[in-house]
Formats: C-alpha cells, sequence, structure tokens
C-alpha cells in the first residue's frame, strides 16, 4: 500500500472541493464513499467549515491542512472497512486520531485509494500537531499494515529497501516494462506506474523502479526505457521534470500570498496610508479579481503546466493547485456572464 501524497496546506474548502468534484467541478462520480473523524457536521462541505473554524481559533498556524492519499496497487482490492482500518491505524500511529479528518474514497482509476483531510489543530487543546518526520513515521505505520493484513508497500524513498531478486526482478519488470514503454512524458509515466503499485526515482546518474520492498534498475528492466532513453524520448531530464513539479507547489504558494496581499486592498495602516498607494492596492484589488494581475500569471503558468502534462498529472502533483485553475475558470465564466448583461 502506497502513500501518494503527504503535505500540508493552507485551504479547507479549496482541497474538500477538489475531492469531492474534480478541479473542474465536473467529476461527480468520482467519490465511492466518504467518512468523518471528530466532526458534528453534516457532510464533507460542512465539515471543511468546521476545520477552517477549529483552526482559525489558533492564529499561529499557517498551514492547518494535512492532507495524506494511500493508494494500492490493483491486486489488492481492499474493501471500505479495511480502508478505514487501515486510515484509523495510520491516524493512531501519527498522533492524530484525536483530530478532525474527512475522508473520501474515489473509484475514477484502477488502483483503490483514498484521500485524508486532517486539521492540523487539535479540536480540544487547539495546539498545532507537528509533522516533522512524517514521512518515515508513515512508512513505518504502513510496513506493519503490510505485515498484518497482507499489502505491499510502495514507500517515497530507496533507503533500506533490498535490490530485487532475480525472481522479483522478473515481476517488477512485468509489471513496468509496458507503462515504461508507453508513457508520453513523465508526468504520465508516473501515473501509470502508481496505477500499478509502483513508483519511479532518481539514484545518482541513474533510475529504479520500487515496489516498496525491492528496487531494480530501470536499466535492467530493458535498455530501451533506461534513464537516458527515456529522457531523450520525453526530451526533458528527469531533474527538470521534478523541478517543474517544484515549482508547481511554489507557485501554488506564490498565488496564495498574492491573493492574500491583493484581498486586503489597503494596509492595516491604511488611515495614515498616502492616498496613491491606497489606490494602488485597490488597484491591485480590482485586478486580482478581474484575473489581470500577477494571479493571472500564475495561472496562465499552471494552465500550461497542465496543457503539456495533462489536468490529471496537475491534480496528482498539487490539488491545490488543480483548485486554483478550477477556481480561475469558474471566476473568468462569471466575469465573462456579467460583462455580456
Amino acid at each position: 500500500m502506497p502513500v501518494g501524497n503527504a503535505k500540508v496546506g493552507a485551504g479547507f474548502g479549496g482541497l474538500a472541493r477538489y475531492l469531492l468534484s474534480g478541479s473542474d467541478g465536473q467529476a461527480t462520480d468520482r467519490v465511492a464513499w466518504t467518512a468523518m473523524r471528530n466532526l458534528r457536521a453534516d457532510g464533507p462541505e460542512g465539515a471543511a467549515l468546521e476545520m477552517r473554524w477549529t483552526a482559525d481559533v489558533n492564529r499561529r498556524v499557517q498551514k492547518p491542512v494535512y492532507h495524506i492519499s494511500l493508494n494500492w496497487p490493483t491486486e489488492d482490492r481492499p474493501s471500505p472497512i479495511q480502508m478505514e482500518t487501515a486510515v484509523d491505524r495510520l491516524l493512531q500511529d501519527l498522533g492524530l486520531h484525536e483530530h478532525q479528518a474527512l475522508l473520501v474514497a474515489h473509484c475514477d482509476t484502477e488502483h483503490p485509494h483514498v484521500h485524508i483531510m486532517v486539521n492540523r489543530v487539535h479540536p480540544s487543546t487547539f495546539k498545532t500537531w507537528d509533522n516533522k518526520n512524517d514521512w518515515r513515521r508513515i512508512r513505518a505505520s504502513l510496513n506493519r499494515l503490510e505485515r498484518e493484513m497482507g499489502w505491499r508497500v510502495v514507500a517515497g524513498s530507496t533507503r533500506n529497501l533490498a535490490e530485487a531478486p532475480p525472481a522479483e526482478v522478473a515481476r517488477l519488470r512485468e509489471a513496468a516494462l509496458e507503462p515504461m514503454r508507453n508513457a508520453h512524458n513523465w508526468g504520465e509515466l508516473e501515473t501509470l506506474l502508481l496505477a500499478r503499485g509502483l513508483s519511479i526515482q532518481a539514484r545518482g546518474r541513474g533510475m529504479v523502479i520500487t515496489d516498496g520492498e525491492y528496487f531494480v534498475k530501470a536499466s535492467a528492466i530493458d535498455r530501451s526505457v533506461s534513464r537516458p532513453r527515456l529522457e531523450e524520448r520525453f526530451q526533458m531530464p528527469y531533474s527538470e521534470w521534478r523541478r517543474q513539479v517544484r515549482r508547481v507547489h511554489k507557485l501554488t504558494q506564490d498565488h496564495r500570498r498574492v491573493a492574500h496581499r491583493a484581498a486586503r486592498r489597503v494596509s492595516p495602516r491604511g488611515v495614515s496610508a498616502t492616498v496613491n498607494r491606497a489606490r494602488h492596492r485597490a488597484g491591485q484589488f480590482r485586478s486580482a479579481l478581474e484575473g489581470t494581475g500577477d494571479l493571472k500569471l500564475i495561472e496562465h503558468k499552471l494552465a500550461a503546466f497542465a496543457i503539456r502534462f495533462g489536468s490529471a498529472t496537475l491534480r496528482r502533483v498539487s490539488p491545490a493547485a488543480a483548485a486554483i485553475l478550477w477556481a480561475a475558470r469558474a471566476a473568468k465564466r462569471t466575469l465573462d456572464r456579467e460583462r455580456s448583461r
């Protein structure tokens, strides 16, 4: 059972909307089931609001959202009860069992997976959970579950993994060869491998494929899918692809900062500010609303990434970035309707 994602963020509502209906708001049939922990809300939308109210009590925390996605290989096919059991065990091991959490299982891919949106702010003490070394703790928890439930764990690091023996090399080669031959870019390759419970990682100047227990060099799978051959076929070094992924996350952070700055309209010291400065900030606010300022530039860059690698890749790389695109397109449609009146 791999960890597809684990990171902190700022917006409960945006993540909840993405989990329920996708980045464009149209994928209403993607949800298999939902569940809540330590929440009184009637549904997922109310859960996001309740989490926001709780987080707002602690004014020191800037990123109260903790998002984890658990993905199973297609062979495992866990039941909803087994998936909830895995989530509860993971939250217990992380020390988040008393925190508010929303579980959303999706059925829009071949591999079963569930997303967990957790409030890092405790609902009673209002203290913030520390995510230090979270990947190590997640890996240890899932390894225990794997042994108990008979699942395979796909981890995010090749450290402490064993080099695949001949029998495992054959299995990994059979699972990875077709995706590696058919993919058209790095984003598609990572998505195709993830659907088979595998992940791809750089190692030195080469590359390995891992199922979380064993790893095998890409060149051992087939010479045609070695790292240099893939980089030549995709016309992009793997290191550049990883930089683009990091850039998407940075753009998401920049968007939040620009939106916050623009929405303030004037500084807290606006009474003593000059008229010209106040007008400038008001202009920033209008530009942000109409999508003609810095926000528009960021949204164009995210859209370019989505066009090049696909919206599904953008959603997997950064749900927050996908939510930004969805919100930008919705805002543009609203503005277009208003201007046409």
